[in-house]
This record gives C-alpha cells, structure tokens and sequence, in this order.
C-alpha cells in the first residue's frame, strides 16, 4: 500500500524535514489503516487515532481533544461513535463525579493490539527497505531529535 503524496508546493525547494516525515507518516497511516480495515472493518482511521491515545486507565475526553488536535465538540461526537460501536465505554472519572473517563473495552483493546501487529510489520517492511544498519540508525536518531525537544521549555514532545 502506497499513500499517494501531494504535490510540492514549492518544487525548486529541497527536501525538508516536515515533507520527508508527513510523507512518511502518510505510508505509515495508510498501511496499518489498510490492515485494521481487513481485521476491525467497523473502525474508522480516526477512531484509530483516538485509540492509540487513551490511556490503560482511561482519559478524560478533554485530555483527549487536546491531543488529537481536535475540537472538544468533535472529540465528543467521535467518542460517542465509538461508544456505540463497543470500542469504549464512557465511565463517571474517580477522581471528580463531574468528569467522564473514556476506558477501552476489550473489543478496543483487541483493535488496539491488531494495531500493535500492524505497525511491528510495517516496522519489519520498511527496515527489509532500509536494511537493518540504517533502520537502527533511523531510530536513534528519531529519540535523539524526540528527546532534544522534550528538553526544551513548553514543550509537547
């Protein structure tokens, strides 16, 4: 599967690190979006995003949005897709009554570890691309640039 790229915008410019890694991104969201749809064809691609960012315990839909870079309004209406759709269940949050937790039930667990074996052979695929050499050298430096910016103030890394 090959996720079809936009064009350059600026074509005379070399390659930048945001193009090279949104296009990366895009093989990769494409390939374990293909794999999910043969195994789990109920969830959506933006189901899946919000999966991957609940908590084991739970998170609060707010916490969620946030990540998601997605309004509360909408992270409201995805979650309650997914509610009805058996991915999660909307549970009263221990720590305030007020609050709502979104907790996995266990058919968004197992979505979840279908998840985890589709990225471990998109891993598999691109390091036989690479070569073993260059893929350890690829992850290195991918928590090297992760961990510089951690360290930096504000941030969200």
């Amino acid at each position: 599967m090959s996720a079809q790229q936009p064009s350059p915008k600026f074509a005379s410019q070399p390659d930048h690190i945001g193009r090279l890694v949104r296009n990366a991104f895009s093989h990769l969201t494409a390939e374990l979006n293909e794999r999910l749809s043969g195994t789990h064809p109920g969830v959506t691609p933006a189901q899946n995003r919000v999966l991957v960012l609940i908590e084991p315990e739970g998170s609060r839909p707010a916490v969620l949005a946030s990540r998601a870079e997605m309004t509360r309004q909408s992270m409201h209406e995805l979650l309650m897709t997914m509610a009805a759709a058996g991915l999660i269940e909307l549970r009263p949050d221990p720590t305030d009554g007020r609050a709502k937790l979104a907790v996995l039930t266990a058919a968004g667990w197992d979505a979840e570890r279908e998840g985890l074996r589709a990225v471990l052979a998109l891993h598999t695929h691109w390091e036989t691309t690479l070569g073993a050499a260059k893929m350890h050298t690829l992850i290195g430096l991918l928590r090297e640039l992760l961990d510089g910016l951690a360290d930096e103030p504000n941030s969200t890394a």
